[in-house]
């Protein structure tokens, strides 16, 4: 694979009603801890069918390793980046299997997860998404040896 996919999800849901006004679902971990399994199920549908969508066309290889750049735009400074990053990157890996970009969303295969604040978008509140595949991995390297090897260690 030569070039990364790159998506765009929301962060926010809106669930039908037949008799009762919409509601708009902030899809984050406050929420994700006490939805019932039918609306959560739903809801991971509903994020398949987005990552489903934005990939056909385009041709890729099933990725070994990878890793995931996260960019939120938000609409409320009161936003928890992580609450919102935790529950959109499990509806994307879930998606990414499906969809068979990925053999498994374990930490043998996805290998690095990144996420900025990218800015306020009040209209268009999002994840930015770019999956790039990893060529190398480097195994057993831990901070303590890092730095007994390159420099002396500093107390914090």
């Amino acid at each position: 694979m030569s070039n990364n996919i790159k998506l765009v999800l929301p962060y926010h849901y809106i669930q039908k009603f037949k008799t009762k006004k919409d509601k708009k679902i902030m899809v984050a971990l406050n929420w994700y801890r006490n939805v019932n399994f039918f609306l959560n199920n739903q809801i991971k549908k509903y994020y398949y069918e987005l990552v489903r969508e934005q990939m056909t066309g385009f041709k890729y290889d099933k990725l070994q390793l990878y890793r995931i750049d996260y960019k939120l735009y938000y609409s409320n400074e009161r936003s928890d980046m992580m609450n919102v990053i935790a529950v959109i990157d499990k509806y994307l890996q879930d998606a990414l299997q499906k969809v068979e970009l990925v053999e498994e969303d374990n930490v043998e295969h996805c290998k690095e997860i990144n996420c900025i604040v990218a800015g306020r978008d009040n209209e268009n509140p999002r994840v930015e998404i770019e999956i790039s595949e990893v060529i190398k991995w480097r195994k057993n390297i831990s901070c303590t040896n890092y730095f007994v090897k390159t420099k002396k260690r500093e107390k914090i």
